[in-house]
């Protein structure tokens, strides 16, 4: 979803399934089959890649992620912070009650790598977002 965009994150995730670019498919080292998309603008101005990966029972889970350029890898709290503002503000308040980011609390968890992320569920969709390795956010979606 870019900045002037009304669409919802959801169609957004749809939107980019069709258009991307696949980079990359095959099996993960589980054997579940995936597919990696280079996404054509970022989704909520962050996530440029998106991978879809294929579970048992008709399950799947689609990761959001940022593929930098560079040997930086880290990320800064405020874009943490803006991008569990936008999720607060499309979906509410999470499943354990947190509202939108609250810098006095969280940024000193991030630092202790303590922060337990935000969790949504919507329409049967989880929408979970969590730092992976301390330095990759990862926005993921499963059924």
């Amino acid at each position: 979803m870019n900045i002037n965009s009304h669409i919802s994150i959801g169609e957004a995730i749809n939107n980019s399934l069709r258009t991307s670019f696949i980079v990359k498919q095959g099996l993960n080292k589980n054997l579940n089959e995936y597919v990696l998309h280079k996404l054509d603008y970022p989704l909520l101005c962050f996530f440029n890649r998106l991978q879809l990966t294929y579970l048992s029972n008709s399950k799947f889970v689609i990761q959001l992620f940022k593929n930098t350029k560079n040997y930086s890898s880290f990320i800064f709290e405020w874009e943490i912070a803006v991008l569990v503002n936008k999720l607060v503000a499309e979906f509410g308040i999470d499943e354990n009650g947190n509202d939108f980011f609250e810098p006095s609390k969280e940024i000193a968890k991030l630092h202790e790598g303590s922060w337990a992320g935000r969790t949504w569920i919507i329409n049967s969709q989880k929408f979970e977002m969590y730092l992976l390795d301390y330095h990759d956010l990862i926005l993921a979606v499963s059924n």
